[in-house]
């Protein structure tokens, strides 16, 4: 400051920290104005003499420096002002998030970075900042990447290895890291199933190969959840087939947090064979005639036996039928019929009686179906010898039948009776030639119903002991829950 009598003239320097733009700087400019005014305003100081002859005491007798010692104003060291940031200010440089956190190996994965310090101070928004940057995933350099602003990254991720891996961005601020945020994963593929075939009722174990598989991995067969599934390693899986309404071919999808993968049509459900009747259900001993085995899954069988003996001739008739030359046998017998088949062999028990054509006596053989329930109204066929004479009768149990239908000498067609309780009763048989009958010739029995189950719930690992309440449970009874078999039953 340079001072003049009767006035005042100031000089504030813009690069000594203290500098004001607009009307403030109007403001303050005025403030110091007015007090050098009242400084130097007043009368004018005497001579030296005016003190006598001593040097003025208020400042040592050194010129009036305006408070600095007379040296220049030195608030930035008299050196011009560099442009750098001020000392000082710490500079923000991190990273806070990355979305999404996985990624398969292969790289691809569009993720968002965001923090603070991707491009301030060194450069500002809309600048060449990608050139100045660098974004890596563990060790491997990210190629595509964009710097949106300074809280914004967006980058493709580049391919890794499998696992956790640290996010870093380096710039000229320095390097910031985010330890573990992205993780590269397998995505799951499925590419076999073995074995490709299950019975509608399910419970066969399958094994599928593929890649991704992690604990937790959930299998749906046909839309049904697969039951037991055990995870043996990254590349195989099994389950246990649910169960399935319809023959056909189905998707097996496999899914857990690293993706899903179908196989179309891969898992194939079939109806187990099974043999509900022949028809007719008796013949000559000297076989050569022909009967229809009908039942369920027949097609693709590879023999049939009556007992030990096995058919020269069969051929399919649909996808539950066969008809079948029957073999030679024994006069007065009843043997099992077996349809044999790669999905596993199917026998109708006491299936088919061997008769001698030329005997008039009556005989009775069997009952065909030998079972059936108390409330009655199965239709059965009786076969034997001698039916063909008149005055027929028949009785189940203690029962006379008086709608029986006579096919020809040797079978007889009723309806059965209702009975009192279940288990087994006589069958007699008795016309104007004689009469026979068979002891325990059929057994009737209680449908099975369930009407509750407690505890309705339990762990998946199982072991919880139910109690299931209905009617029909006998010896020997079979129950699932879902496709697998129960135990200790």
């Amino acid at each position: 400051m340079t001072k003049r009598r009767g006035r005042a003239m100031v000089r504030i320097r813009r690069d000594s920290g203290f500098f004001v733009n607009g009307p403030g700087a109007i403001c303050i400019a005025m403030l110091l104005l007015l007090g050098a005014a009242c400084q130097c305003g007043g009368p004018a100081h005497p001579p030296d003499g005016g003190d006598a002859g001593m040097p003025d005491a208020g400042d040592g007798g050194l010129p009036d420096g305006g408070g600095d010692g007379g040296l220049p104003d030195g608030g930035d060291g008299g050196m011009p002002d560099s442009g750098a940031p001020d000392g000082g200010t710490q500079v923000v440089f991190r990273i806070d998030e990355v979305l999404p956190v996985r990624g398969p190996a292969a790289g691809g994965t569009r993720v968002t970075l965001r923090g603070r310090g991707f491009v301030e101070p060194f450069a500002r928004v809309g600048e060449d900042v990608d050139s100045q940057t660098a974004v890596l995933f563990g060790s491997n350099t990210a190629i595509e990447f964009t710097v949106i602003d300074d809280d914004t990254i967006e980058v493709v991720a580049p391919p890794g290895l499998v696992g956790v891996r640290d996010v870093r961005v380096q710039n000229p601020n320095g390097e910031a890291t985010c330890e573990g945020c992205f993780t590269y994963y397998t995505p799951v593929k499925a590419s076999a199933l073995s074995p490709d075939s299950a019975p509608l009722e399910g419970g066969v174990t399958v094994t599928v190969t593929g890649e991704g598989f992690t604990e937790g991995t959930v299998v749906l067969a046909g839309g049904r959840a697969g039951i037991d599934i055990q995870v043996v390693d990254t590349k195989t899986l099994t389950f246990v087939a649910p169960t399935h309404d319809v023959a056909e071919a189905v998707d097996v999808t496999v899914f857990n947090e690293n993706g899903q993968a179908t196989l179309r049509r891969r898992l194939t459900y079939y109806a187990a064979p099974r043999v509900d009747a022949v028809e007719p259900p008796v013949g000559p001993a000297a076989g050569g005639n022909a009967v229809t085995l009908r039942g369920r899954g027949l097609a693709g069988a590879t023999g049939v036996r009556f007992g030990a003996v096995p058919a020269t001739d069969f051929t399919t008739s649909g996808a539950d039928a066969l008809v079948v030359t029957v073999p030679p046998g024994t006069a007065g017998t009843v043997v099992d019929v077996t349809v044999e088949h790669p999905r596993g062999d199917a026998t109708l028990p006491a299936g088919y009686a061997y008769v001698d054509p030329a005997l008039r006596d009556v005989t009775l053989l069997g009952v065909m179906p030998r079972r059936g329930p108390v409330g009655g109204g199965t239709t059965a066929t009786l076969v034997g010898t001698g039916f063909d004479h008149p005055g027929l009768q028949v009785r189940f149990g203690t029962v006379d039948l008086s709608n029986v239908t006579v096919l020809d000498a040797h079978r007889i067609e009723v309806q059965t009776p209702p009975a009192a309780a279940a288990g087994p009763v006589d069958v007699q048989v008795r016309n104007a030639r004689g009469g026979a009958l068979l002891a325990g010739a059929f057994t009737y029995y209680e449908p099975i119903t369930v009407t509750a189950i407690t505890p309705a719930a339990g762990p998946a690992a199982g072991g919880t002991s139910v109690t299931i309440e209905g009617t029909g449970f006998r010896a020997g009874v079979d129950v699932r829950i879902g496709a697998l078999p129960a135990t200790d039953v």
